[in-house]
């Protein structure tokens, strides 16, 4: 690897733990840690998304009574078919193209009846991992030593996912306009949005964003080689030893989500090219296919139940300036 190159890395490394830290970091304070004029740390930032090292920050709201979201995979005749109907669906804020155990999953506001549902239900919180500063060959080594060492009588849980779905929080129509103006972009300047566009009192916003980690996950997303580096899937397991297996693909040097779905642990997980399959479909080396070994040793081991997995071929989310 070229120095150049090497070095914008390690830039766009440290910019990613700021915003995890901070979201709506200064470009004067991102400069001071990277050592470099402001202007320059300004272009870090943006490139960093553009390029697709970072993709956040981005928001989602917890899972309080008023918050309510439903999240269904359906095996179906005509996915296709589908997915375009649904994107024409007002209450439908999210939904993706797979081919798996599901090749439908659908975000919903509200309840659906839907034929083919493989697994469907209100989502609890989300949980999101922070990347770790290793690469993959090192992520997999610790996650295999973790497989392997796992004793079931010392396991203890630690509620990493959480659920509020008896509980209510105060949230309303200025609250709303925000998380949607917010929710795939939590460093747009707020100015604009608050006296332009809405006629919003800026001192709401910035109270609204005093009282946001409240009401919802905040997170940033990295990939240490751009998100094309990478294959998304989509994988659902049964547990009885859940935040082990967060924890073990916490692990993982890419941005993993976490969240359950109808007593299901869902994993959307960005995987390194050739670990999950073989590109050339010629296998030399079957140790090559991290994943797949690790689950059958989960499975072996007991650690998990079941597990399926589906790999994403697109998606579609609602615009943000959309109601919902």
């Amino acid at each position: 690897m070229k120095f150049t190159e090497k070095r914008l890395k390690r830039e766009y490394r440290i910019i990613y733990q700021l915003l995890d830290r901070s979201p709506r970091v200064k470009v004067k304070d991102a400069a001071s840690a990277l050592g470099i004029n402001r202007n320059t740390a300004g272009a870090r930032l943006r490139d960093a998304v553009e390029k697709g090292y970072i993709v956040g920050p981005q928001i989602r709201k917890r899972s309080f009574s008023s918050f309510a979201e439903y999240v269904y995979f359906i095996r179906s005749d005509d996915p296709i078919g589908l997915f375009r109907t649904y994107t024409q669906d007002s209450d439908v804020v999210y939904h993706t193209l797979m081919d798996g155990f599901s090749n439908l999953r659908i975000i919903s506001l509200k309840e659906l009846d839907l034929d083919g549902v493989v697994v469907g239900g209100r989502r609890s919180d989300y949980y999101i991992s922070y990347a770790p500063d290793h690469s993959w060959e090192h992520s997999i080594k610790t996650m295999q030593e973790m497989v392997d060492t796992f004793d079931p009588e010392t396991y203890l849980p630690q509620g990493l996912i959480n659920t509020h779905w008896s509980e209510s929080i105060e949230w309303n129509e200025t609250d709303e306009i925000l998380f949607r103006e917010l929710k795939y972009n939590l460093r747009k300047p707020l100015e604009p949005i608050v006296k332009a566009k809405h006629n919003i009192w800026s001192g709401s916003a910035y109270q609204w964003l005093e009282r946001l980690p409240e009401c919802c996950t905040i997170f940033t997303c990295y990939f240490p080689e751009t998100v094309p580096a990478y294959d998304p899937y989509v994988f659902m397991v049964e547990t009885d030893y859940e935040d082990f297996v967060i924890e073990l693909f916490s692990h993982l040097p890419t941005t993993t989500w976490f969240y359950r779905v109808s007593d299901n642990l869902f994993m959307d997980v960005w995987l390194d090219r050739g670990s999950m399959k073989s590109d050339d479909y010629v296998m030399q080396d079957i140790n090559r296919l991290h994943i797949p070994l690790l689950l059958r040793d989960l499975l072996k081991r007991k650690i998990i139940q079941s597990e399926a997995h589906a790999l994403v071929q697109c998606y579609w989310r609602k615009d943000p300036s959309v109601v919902g």
